[in-house]
């Protein structure tokens, strides 16, 4: 499942929950006296900015837990401590199973991944021109069935059912376009070429070899005895997420429950080339094509980046409840985990001040990107500085917004962000960080930092070049 950016304009983001961290014993010592106090810092300032329930962290190398931390709860009613035991949905994350599992059918002759998925779908539209790399790399064309589907009444079948159906966003092999429709063809080919149902093959492929014990999928959190419950955040006040919104039980694009220490293992094992051969590594970890709407490239299951200098490979998950990423240095041999059970949350930041932390320990304060990335749009970022200006100031322009914009930023909305931001004190640096492209809508991406914040800001641009859509969230 993708991560959902969508937040009320008007939600003004202030602290609600007491941090409170709940820990096993470190295994080995960090990098410098006060690491430790560090990575609770940043732990405890996003569980009280960001409004998380719970937030479970797991940092290793060499396969080894230099940390291993729970902070907040699994359940807030119950107080029920968050620990690196606790169990979460870890929604898109499960994407790099499920292309494990696609590469070691391929290891063993049972389906090839340039093979046209109308092989093993007989009858797909397109099926004979989609293979099943681009399903793998985002770049078939084929629409998201969450964007086409009520997300409280899905099944596998009915999922299948309405991607054949959905006209193809653009030529296969074309361009890049994250779409969960791939990763559940994918779950299905491989139920296909392995003769058994997809939960079934990756239970006895890759979860009971490598002991992952607290790994699981065909269940959600609520079922089992460490599951987190899930939350969400409505107008600045962190609420129990329904029960039948968390339900994505054995689906091959967010299906999988699992702890940070089990995840541990898992990052170990990948990197390691234990769970697949390495010329089968080296695939998932290869960029596909992209277009321009995009400013980082995807592999198998993992997107591809770097970080002061390192090789970094990831994936983000976000489905209602639950949030968090899955970060590796392979170079490095260095792993950082990150899961919460409340939607929305913004772990990259936190993520890449941990790596600071251990491996760059004079640039761990606002370490990460200080300057613009490639592509930045400069009229774009133009209209989002004059707009953010305009906002702290007060003083807005409706001729910036589109007319949609104008009605929902009413004057009462706009004193709540003037306020919010006044509170984080003068902007210190903007920074472009990419661009977010869906049907209909390209959002420009930055980071504000603040003396007292470091904060997302996303700006849609209509086609007629005023700002359609800005939503602020806290990254710290």
């Amino acid at each position: 499942m993708r991560r959902t950016f969508s937040y009320p304009i008007a939600a003004v983001l202030s602290a609600v929950l007491c941090a409170c961290s709940h820990g096993d014993a470190t295994t080995q010592a960090g990098p410098s006296p006060n690491w430790r106090a560090q990575v609770d810092a940043l732990a405890n300032g996003a569980l009280q900015h960001q409004h998380l329930a719970g937030l479970s962290i797991a940092v290793a190398r060499d396969g080894v837990v230099l940390y291993a931390q729970g902070y907040g709860y699994r359940d807030l009613a119950k107080r029920l401590p968050a620990t690196p035991h606790t169990i979460y949905n870890i929604a898109s994350m499960t994407k790099q199973f499920t292309a494990a599992c696609v590469m070691l059918l391929d290891q063993e002759g049972k389906l090839k991944v340039d093979d046209p998925i109308s092989k093993f779908l007989p009858g797909f539209p397109h099926g004979d021109t989609i293979t099943i790399r681009e399903l793998l790399n985002h770049t078939s064309g084929l629409a998201d069935y969450l964007d086409l589907m009520d997300p409280n009444a899905l099944s596998i079948p009915k999922i299948v059912a309405t991607i054949e159906k959905a006209p193809l966003r653009f030529k296969p092999g074309t361009r890049y376009e994250y779409s969960n429709s791939n990763y559940v063809l994918a779950g299905v080919i491989v139920a296909k070429a392995a003769g058994m149902p997809f939960d079934e093959f990756l239970t006895k492929r890759i979860f009971q070899p490598l002991g992952l014990h607290s790994t699981s999928i065909g269940t959600t959190p609520l079922d089992l005895p460490e599951g987190a419950l899930g939350y969400t955040v409505q107008n600045g006040k962190t609420v129990l997420t329904p029960p039948q919104g968390v339900a994505i039980l054995d689906y091959p694009d967010g299906g999988v429950n699992t702890t940070v220490l089990d995840l541990v293992k898992w990052d170990t094992a990948l990197d390691a080339g234990r769970v697949v051969d390495p010329v089968h590594l080296k695939m998932m970890m290869t960029p596909g094509p992209h277009g321009s709407e995009t400013t980082y490239n995807y592999g198998f299951g993992l997107a591809i980046d770097s970080a002061f200098g390192h090789g970094e490979i990831s994936h983000q998950g976000d489905w209602t409840g639950y949030s968090g990423e899955n970060v590796t240095f392979p170079d490095d041999r260095f792993v950082i985990i990150l899961l919460g059970n409340t939607d929305g949350f913004n772990e990259d930041y936190l993520a890449r001040e941990i790596f600071a932390i251990f491996e760059h320990p004079s640039l761990a304060e606002h370490a990460i990107e200080l300057s613009s990335l490639p592509g930045e749009n400069v009229q774009a970022t133009r209209l989002a500085q004059i707009v953010l200006a305009q906002l702290a100031a007060g003083r807005l322009d409706p001729d910036k917004l589109s007319p949609d914009l104008r009605k929902r930023l009413t004057p009462a909305a706009a004193s709540k962000l003037q306020r919010m931001l006044a509170g984080y004190g003068r902007l210190q640096r903007m920074i472009f960080l990419g661009r977010d492209s869906r049907p209909g809508a390209v959002s420009e991406i930055y980071r504000l930092f603040y003396p007292a914040a470091v904060v997302s800001y996303w700006v849609e641009v209509d086609p007629d070049g005023r700002v359609s859509d800005i939503s602020f969230s806290r990254e710290d």
